[in-house]
């Protein structure tokens, strides 16, 4: 008699949660679509916080058993067959929380995909031309794919290391991306 033996693999860099609320989601967000092509992101204001926090809250308990407060709320658009390239996320506001983020696809997430990155790279935080301020990366080496996934359904990804979004779709994409206080999974600190 022979086995059939089934490797599984954990992901290191994402982790998807049952989200009960996601179609609610989409309805409450799915008309600011008419922003894609002329916004690459925008906040969602502490009314709008407030809400999506009190709707993710049992799922998040059930996910981590922790509670969680909500301390970020971003709306993210992307054009169709494009890509974001390699970043590391900085926002101002997030910068001294977790490093995982909740992305919740709101529009055609069927075929976006998110890469995560190792390497030796330096990262310098630059303001760009419109105030904000990023991450700047010199790769000093090649970077390296450690992880892909498709962000197809309610997601925790981690954000800390350099990682790349693709929408491989003939059709625009928006994702809500969440940050909470604690963190949803325990912070991985290496730098791969």
């Amino acid at each position: 008699m022979g086995f059939l033996l089934i490797k599984y693999s954990m992901k290191k860099y994402s982790r998807l949660i049952d989200l009960t609320c996601w179609q609610t989601l989409i309805d409450r967000y799915l008309h600011l679509q008419v922003n894609i092509g002329n916004k690459r992101s925008e906040h969602l204001d502490e009314a709008e916080m407030k809400y999506v926090e009190s709707i993710v809250a049992n799922d998040l308990t059930r996910f981590s058993g922790k509670t969680h407060s909500l301390k970020s709320a971003m709306i993210f658009y992307s054009t169709a067959n494009s890509e974001r390239g390699l970043h590391v996320d900085y926002f101002k506001v997030w910068n001294n929380y977790p490093t995982w983020a909740l992305n919740i696809p709101i529009l055609n997430g069927n075929n976006c995909e998110m890469q995560w990155y190792g390497g030796d790279f330096d990262k310098e935080l630059k303001t760009t031309a419109n105030g904000s301020e990023s991450w700047h990366l010199t790769w000093k080496s090649t970077p390296v794919l450690l992880e892909s996934e498709l962000i197809n359904q309610p997601t925790v990804v981690y954000v800390d290391i350099p990682h790349n979004v693709i929408n491989h779709d003939n059709l625009p994409r928006m994702l809500l991306t969440l940050r909470f206080n604690p963190t949803l999974l325990p912070i991985t600190t290496t730098n791969e």
